[in-house]
């Protein structure tokens, strides 16, 4: 049987010729309106521009913004711990453990006691001999206050003691860390002034205030109240 041409229905069986037309060159228009061929790199979509942040509220605020050195990393972990539960930004739990505490040193609940230390004074004394840690290297109140306020668990204990520090890794004060807060410029003001009235150093006073407001809700002296907003909850709903 003999074999069928697939496209002998397409084919014509005496198409009509075409006139041969005379060569001419396409005028100026003509090829104006021919649309150039895609390259591939056309296909790729072109990376939309990056808008800028808006920092309107950056600068509005930025007098609010300070800086206090000597507050421990374990308790900025604990507020940050804290401030995730509760819902609340961290800043404003800093600012209602510092206004519970001058709310106290005003009422006589809190008081300050500065004690000399070198040219300035501290809030942090040297321990007595009876309850000073023995050891090697002498340690002060604040370190060791920071253990009872802070302990460590008994695994990073171990892990911290096997563990010898390299020569080329000096050992980091505390007083070296820094915490940055947004809290309003009045109480950012008076922590200044009463630190400057006790001649203490204005980090120290805001880890006194902070582990005393830390103490006062853990306590249950300083009820904290979150109130809905539009994202999130705040401990300030009338600002």
């Amino acid at each position: 049987m003999p074999r069928r041409d697939a496209f002998s229905h397409l084919r014509q069986a005496d198409p009509t010729p075409v006139a041969p037309t005379s060569q001419s060159h396409p005028s100026e228009p003509e090829r104006s309106q021919r649309t150039p061929a895609k390259q591939p790199l056309d296909l790729i979509p072109a990376a939309s521009e990056k808008t800028k942040r808006n920092r309107d509220w950056d600068r509005a605020h930025r007098p609010e913004k300070v800086t206090y050195r000597g507050i421990p990393k374990r308790l900025q972990e604990t507020i940050t711990e804290l401030a995730v539960s509760l819902n609340v930004p961290r800043d404003e739990l800093v600012r209602a453990f510092l206004e519970h505490s001058l709310a106290d040193l005003g009422a006589n609940r809190l008081l300050l006691v500065s004690h000399p230390k070198a040219q300035r004074m501290t809030l942090f004394p040297p321990v007595g001999p009876t309850n000073r840690p023995t050891g090697k290297k002498e340690a002060s109140s604040a370190a060791y206050w920071l253990e009872q306020a802070f302990p460590a668990t008994g695994r990073s204990q171990t892990a911290t003691r096997g563990k010898k520090r390299g020569k080329d890794q000096p050992k980091k004060e505390r007083w070296e860390t820094r915490a940055t807060y947004r809290i309003p410029v009045p109480l950012k003001e008076h922590l200044r002034t009463i630190a400057d009235e006790h001649d203490v150093p204005v980090g120290e006073l805001a880890l006194f205030f902070l582990d005393h407001g830390l103490r006062a809700y853990q306590a249950g002296e300083l009820r904290l109240t979150p109130e809905p907003r539009t994202s999130g909850k705040t401990l300030f709903p009338n600002e």
